[in-house]
């Protein structure tokens, strides 16, 4: 049977008592102890050491901790992390490509286009269909024809410096 004490300074466990309430392997508990050098708070009823419980799980916090610092980047990963993290990400693109949250890129430039297309070719058009139905004077129409021409300038302008900065 494990030992539990209850000393001035908190509540102390044996590495048997501490691995089998956190399911994990005595063996590994108490190497992880050992390298970081924990003193033992005391010996339970069976004379094995007791360990603090903020002590160890002080331990093990820090290395679970470092274990997560050690690179954001994937290609410094374990392979098995490596692997597991980009299988996870293709997971995610086809879910949301599936849901229609992302779209492939020649999509989004096909429709694009076509949008902007069909916005030059109403600029275009648009002094003619005014001559047309307002009856304006072709020297109206040359002045109109310039501002749009501007404004059409502007918008590419401002399409090229989203694109390119």
């Amino acid at each position: 049977m494990s030992s539990v004490s209850k000393a001035e300074n908190g509540i102390c466990l044996s590495v048997q008592a501490f691995a089998r309430e956190l399911k994990c392997c005595r063996k590994h508990l108490g190497e992880k102890i050992k390298a970081t050098g924990l003193k033992p708070a005391g010996t339970g009823q069976t004379g094995h050491p007791t360990y603090r419980m903020a002590d160890v799980f002080e331990v093990l916090l820090n290395e679970a901790l470092q274990k997560v610092a050690v690179s954001d980047d994937p290609s410094q990963w374990s392979p098995r992390d490596r692997l597991d993290h980009y299988r996870a990400e293709n997971e995610r693109i086809k879910l949301e490509t599936a849901q229609r949250r992302l779209i492939p890129i020649e999509q989004y430039e096909d429709t694009l286009s076509t949008a902007f297309k069909s916005l030059a070719l109403g600029l275009e058009t648009m002094p003619d269909v005014i001559e047309r139905d307002a009856g304006l004077t072709g020297c109206e129409v040359d002045i109109m024809q310039r501002i749009i021409d501007s404004q059409r300038q502007m918008l590419y302008d401002s399409l090229v410096a989203q694109f390119n900065g």
